[in-house]
Order: structure tokens, then sequence, then C-alpha cells
């Protein structure tokens, strides 16, 4: 069994600093390491203890190891192999940042991939051991690499970290304050949560919270422990009578410990929970969710019946309720007026110089951060120029940026965190002359996006069942993009929320009113150019039990790039109204030369 003491970091722990290992020099220690420890084989699954999807530095284990920054991936090391297993969206990205280590790159997600399992079971021998840490893998990921190493006759070792071993100068967990949100922001109180969770574990005795944004949720608490996500590294019990909270108590001040408590919730120490999840769980039945629990977790609680099931939480976060809906339009207003001053200054530098990519994206912050309750971008800007926007999820670096001139076009992915709403908005737009293969692509993007943004459908539909509607314009012509199209929007929390997607793979989910959702078709030609248009949009009842979508994002769609003659009358409607819409709710907010400029923007288009 994993003890606090040797796995579950402190907020301060802080590991001697040696000379800094180049990743060659790094994989050579995992190796040596691996070796005293009898492993053939390591995985990295580019995971922490809570399942974030933006890592904090400490658990930066991925990128440590294979120098890859993206969102998604696992690494293995072997003794004469290092690879790292990626999907779609990194696929260009991977290849040129696994040069400096010199590891293979793996397709995950396309026609005859080979999973990470499969190739170990491989490449390995009858009787060899497999080590990854028990405190960053979901059980469910456990359970499936275990019958899968079982049928080769592989053993999988959980309870060492070797790579903890030779990361000397291992960065530090956050010690960024908690702080707790008031009734009027998160439309309900931490009790009333709570009692209805309590009213919904029927048969249980107590739930497990691991994922941030659930308990940010349920407590109502922010912080900033994340890049970019408003959480803290914590750890949530339920049961009758009983609500704790685990986190760095330093992190807690007196009046938030007293609003916490007042609610029902005692604070006990982060790295405890290790030492008496034991206790608390035996005799007990527990639900919690497997795929998001880690396994030192699970394991500590042996003693106890533990179930798994999908969270309660999740499926309550991604239903907001009106004041949370509310709180998200208010933030898509002040987003659009950011939105608006920012494209105006774009325009105005880039007549008289050159601008980087990076400058460009930090400009765009600071354009935000003058706003009342902004509290810090949503995720990376992406901001890709010309063939720069081919790669889904590029990132531009202060020392790798390229210089943006009045030519060609632009993409901007980019969002915002305020304290009433997440926000998160695409555009590309037109800097001068374009070809005429981009403003096709844009325009076939537009119409996917405007398919998605008009749908009616039944309640009970899943988003899978929704997503050939934003590719099917594309598919006419045989083009396709290989990330989703949409994903849930966090409510002052992360910009990727489940458990709701839109995306080719099926997800069991369906999709209800109240959840926020992007809308964000793509089409990227390789070392030409890219375009991707992306809303917010929020599922609202229609007639006759059917849901429709309401855009909630405010800024204009460049009218540059569109050919027209593509748009059916009724798409050219909906871009009319959503223009008119957008200029009615930013103008009031703008001066006037802002609302000028605003106005030309959009202008109905004619045939």
């Amino acid at each position: 069994m994993l003890t606090a003491n040797s796995q579950q970091p402190t907020a301060r722990s802080q590991q001697p600093k040696n000379k800094k290992m180049t990743i060659k020099e790094r994989i050579t220690a995992l190796r040596s390491a691996m070796k005293k420890a009898g492993l053939a084989a390591w995985i990295v699954p580019g995971t922490d203890p809570h399942m974030n999807e933006n890592l904090p530095n400490h658990w930066a284990e991925r990128a440590y190891i294979s120098g890859f920054t993206g969102s998604y991936g696992k690494v293995v090391i072997t003794h004469d192999m290092a690879g790292l297993w990626t999907d779609g969206r990194y696929f260009i990205q991977a290849t040129e940042q696994l040069k400096e280590g010199g590891l293979q790159m793996f397709k995950e997600r396309v026609p005859d991939a080979v999973s990470v399992s499969e190739y170990l079971a491989d490449v390995l021998n009858k009787g060899d051991k497999v080590g990854i840490n028990g405190l960053i893998v979901p059980e469910n990921w456990l359970t499936s690499y275990q019958n899968d190493f079982a049928e080769k006759g592989l053993e999988l070792v959980t309870d060492i970290d070797v790579l903890g071993q030779i990361w000397d100068d291992r960065p530090a967990l956050s010690d960024a304050p908690l702080f707790t949100l008031p009734e009027n922001i998160t439309g309900e109180s931490t009790a009333l949560k709570l009692e209805r969770l309590r009213l919904s574990m029927k048969g249980v005795d107590a739930t497990l919270f691991t994922m941030l944004d659930e308990i940010a949720w349920l407590y109502n608490v922010r912080g900033a422990d994340v890049l970019c996500n408003p959480v803290v590294m914590s750890y949530a019990w339920v049961e009758k009578g009983v609500a704790l909270l685990f986190v760095d108590e330093n992190k807690v001040s007196k009046e938030d410990r007293a609003i916490l408590e007042d609610n029902g919730v005692s604070i006990y120490p982060y790295g405890a929970i290790l030492e008496m999840l034991p206790e608390l769980s035996e005799g007990k039945t527990v639900q919690t969710e497997f795929g998001t629990t880690n396994h030192a977790l699970f394991n500590a609680m042996d003693k106890a019946e533990v179930i798994d099931v999908p969270s309660w939480a999740a499926d309550q976060k991604s239903q907001k309720n009106a004041v949370e809906l509310e709180g998200m339009e208010k933030a898509m207003v002040k987003d659009g007026v950011a939105l608006t001053k920012f494209y105006m200054w774009l325009d105005q530098e880039l007549s008289q110089k050159s601008l980087s990519e990076y400058e460009v994206g930090l400009k765009l912050a600071d354009f935000r951060s003058d706003l009342e309750e902004y509290k810090g971008e949503s995720f990376n800007p992406i901001v890709g120029y010309k063939a720069n926007a081919s790669l889904p999820h590029y990132s531009a670096s202060k020392t790798k940026s390229d210089m943006i001139k009045a030519e060609g076009t632009l993409l901007i992915d980019t969002g915002g965190q305020y304290m009433h709403g997440t926000t998160d908005i695409t555009r590309t737009v037109a800097l001068g002359a374009f070809s005429d293969d981009v403003k096709h692509d844009f325009t076939l993007v537009l119409k996917c996006h405007i398919a998605l943004a008009t749908v009616k459908f039944p309640k009970g539909t899943r988003g899978c069942q929704l997503d050939v509607l934003a590719r099917l314009p594309l598919w006419n012509e045989n083009k396709d993009y290989l990330h989703g199209t949409g994903h849930g929007v966090g409510h002052f929390l992360n910009v990727h929320e489940g458990p709701q997607s839109i995306r080719k793979e099926e997800n069991p989910v369906t999709l209800k009113p109240g959840m926020v959702m992007s809308n964000e078709p793509g089409f990227y030609w390789e070392e030409h150019y890219g375009v991707r248009t992306e809303n917010v949009q929020a599922i609202v009842e229609d007639e006759n039990d059917f849901l429709a979508f309401k855009t909630i994002t405010l800024f204009p769609i460049d009218k540059k790039l569109i050919d027209v003659t593509l748009l059916s009358a009724s798409e050219r409607d909906w871009l009319n109204d959503y223009h008119q819409d957008v200029y009615n709710q930013l103008s009031p907010f703008l001066n006037e030369e802002e609302n000028a400029w605003l106005k030309e923007k959009t202008l109905p288009i004619l045939v």
C-alpha cells in the first residue's frame, strides 16, 4: 500500500537541486533506476493524483521525461525504447518536440493503432515487471493494464516511483490561497449541495471525490493551484453528517474556514487522506468514479466495498443553474468588449509594424485584465499565424514565435476566467491578401458551425449523434478535422469540463438543459493554413421535449473570409442575426470609435 509519507507530496515539498539534465540524460537516469528496481518498463501516464488536464509543475512528469508539452499523451520507457503515445491534436507538435530526447511517436485514435499495453505485451518477456506510479494512474486504467499484462505473464508494479527518484529539481506544489464564493455567484450554498448529494446516496455510505473542479463546485471554493484552472489541490469525503475537505491548511484563511464549517465542512491536511482512508472507509460502501480515482486511494480502501459510479458532482455541475447561466452570459459580454478593443488594436498596430505571435497573446490577456472580476486566462493562448494555424494546439513561446504581418490569416484561440464565468473563443481573421483556398475552407467550417448552432434535438440525444452535423460540409469534400467538436465549459472553472462532449467517439452522457458547450469545427492544411470558428453555447429547452443551442459568445466572425455564394439563405440569416445580437449587446460598453469599428464588422451580408 502506498503511504502518505512515501507518495503524497506536501504543498511545500522540495528536493535538493542538482545540475539540470538533458532529456536524454533523464531517460538514462530513469533506466538506471528501473534496473535497480528490477523493472523492464516504466509508464508515465501524463496525469496527476487528480487527473487534471493541465498539470501543476510538480506533476509535469510527461514533459520532464519527454519534452512534449501537449495536454494528452503517455510515455513508455523500456531499456531500449522511449516513446510517446498521443492523438491527432498533437501529431505535428509531438514530432517536433520529441526530437531533443529522441523518443518515438505512436499514434492513438487512428485505425490500426497499437496501444501501450499491446506494445509492451509484444516486446517484453514473460515475468517482466512494468512499473507505474499508483498515485497518478486511475483505477480503471490500472485494471485494464493488469488484464492485458496478465495474458502475457507480465507483472504490474505500482508501489514505487522511480521517476520521482531521479527528479532532483522537482517544483513544489502551489501555496496559493483558497477562497470561497458567495451564493449570489454560485446560485446554491454548499450546505444545500451536500443535502442533495446525500439524498442521492441510496444504499451508499460515503462518496469520495478526487477531481478538483468537482470539489471546487461542491464546496464553492476556488484557488490557483493549476495553471488557468481556478481550483485547489484537495480531496473530498462525504457521508451522512460528515463532509471532509483535505487541503493544505495554510491555504485556508480563518474567514474561509468559518464559512466552510458553517456549511458543515471540516478541514484536514491534504496529505492525510491516504492515512485516514483505511479507517474512514472500513466496512462501508463507498462510491467513486474509477476513471478519476487514483489507484493509491482505491488501494487504501481495501476493507470497504468500493463501487464505480459516475460522479454526481460532475453531472450536477455540468447543468448550470439560472444564476450560473446569467453569470456566464455576463462574462461573455465582458469578453466581447475586451476582444473588440484587442482586435481594433491589432488592426492599427499591423498597419504600422509586425508583431510576434507571443506578443499578441500577451496583449489580449492585458485587454482582458482591465475588466472587473477578471481572474486570468482559461488556457494558454493559441496564436497561429499562417501555416502555424495548421497545428490545432499550436503554442508560441517567448523564444520561438513567428512575426505577424498585414497579410494572410491569423487564428487566435483564447479564453478568460471571470468571477462569474469562463470563456473560450476562436476566430480566424484576414490580415491582408489570402488565397481562394482559405476562403473556401473558412466558409465550409462556418457552415459546419452554423449547422450545429441551429440544430434542434430530442431529449436523450448524445453528443456523438450531433457531431456529424458539424462535419458534413467538410465530409462532402473529403475533408475532416481530428479533434472533437464540442466540450463542456465550466462556470469559473475548467474550460474543458465533462461529462458531456460532442465528438466522433461514443459518450453515453446525454445532453441536458443548462449544459454549456463549445462549438468549434475546423480545417487544417499542414504547412499551409488552419481555420477554426468557435463559440460557446448553452443548451436550452425548446418545444415538445426538444432542446436547442443558444449561442452566448459575442464577437464578430470575419466576413472578409466568407464566400457568400456557398451559404444558404438560412445560413446568411443566422450570421446576420448573430452579428446584430453581438452589436446590440456590446455597443453600450464601447466608446464612439469602438462602436464604429464594431458596426462595420457586424453589418449584414448580402447575396
